[in-house]
């Protein structure tokens, strides 16, 4: 069986993590700065951990092995799940997050027939010495870099694809502004990019970043990834920076604000409309 663990339990599966335990997304789960739904093979000793998160993201923790709990998930998943994925056309295309080495294994066994593709997600970490400081030298003729409020978000028309980013993260624009922050470039009369805080743990914050589709580049992502940083350093909080591994454009632009590679790892991704 499986168990839907209530957020007052969390502390008790933290430490099923290993080589994720440090993971700002996962941080903020725990935190409870980030929406997700935990699952479990015991509520009072759990020794399993299946996580969803509202990007999509799968993540297994714990004992690999235990065949209750592998069949129960598989049977939540294929069953009740994906199901009503499929009929709401949400998150239909997802990530799984092994923990472990045997948690990749034990993925490939159960869920090969969604025709899964391994990939990786790769880490950066953040050397202030190397953020260029006159960053606003770069801001591209007329575009402005916004600190998003809400006077920003509902001043400017096409907002609706602007909002909904925001909401991906966090369900809603108040809960946005409760934990996370971000900028946004502007011209006289559209959104052009936003950056925001997508993962918040207790002394990190993630960057998201997004430049729509008629402004990129344009140099936007750098400039406002710039004015995020800038205000972590002066919050006193770590920028954090993570892409998938095969995202070229994302690992330069990294570089560029000052993050180095610091580690790798393995990701599935999965679509329900290639299953075989």
């Amino acid at each position: 069986m499986i168990y839907e663990l209530a957020k007052e339990d969390y502390p008790k599966v933290k430490n099923l993590f290993t080589k994720l335990k440090s993971n700002t997304a996962i941080e903020s789960i725990f935190n409870y700065k980030n929406e997700a739904r935990l699952f479990v093979d015991n509520l009072d000793q759990p020794k399993s951990l299946f996580i969803l998160d509202s990007w999509a993201y799968y993540y297994l923790a714990g004992e690999s092995s235990n065949i209750d709990f592998n069949t129960s998930l598989v049977n939540f998943l294929e069953k009740d799940f994906f199901p009503e994925c499929i009929r709401t056309n949400y998150n239909t295309g997802f990530a799984f997050y092994p923990d472990t080495e045997q948690w990749c294994n034990k993925i490939e066994e159960l869920f090969g027939h969604l025709n899964l593709e391994k990939s990786g997600k790769t880490y950066f970490k953040f050397h202030e010495n190397c953020f260029n400081k006159n960053w606003k030298n770069s801001i591209p003729k007329g575009y402005n870099i916004k600190r998003i409020s809400s006077e920003v978000i509902y001043s400017i028309e096409n907002n609706k694809e602007f909002i909904d980013y925001i909401k991906f993260a966090w369900e809603t624009v108040d809960k946005y502004f409760s934990k996370g922050f971000g900028y946004c470039a502007t011209n006289e009369k559209e959104f052009a990019n936003i950056c925001i805080s997508i993962f918040a743990s207790e002394n990190e914050r993630e960057v998201g970043i997004k430049t729509f589709p008629d402004f990129r580049r344009k140099g936007l992502a750098y400039v406002t990834a710039s004015a995020y940083i800038e205000e972590c350093i002066n919050s006193n909080l770590i920028p954090v920076w993570s892409c998938f591994s095969d995202n070229e454009i994302s690992v330069k632009l990294a570089e560029k604000l000052g993050f180095s590679v610091e580690s790798s790892h393995p990701i599935y991704f999965a679509n329900l409309g290639e299953v075989s």
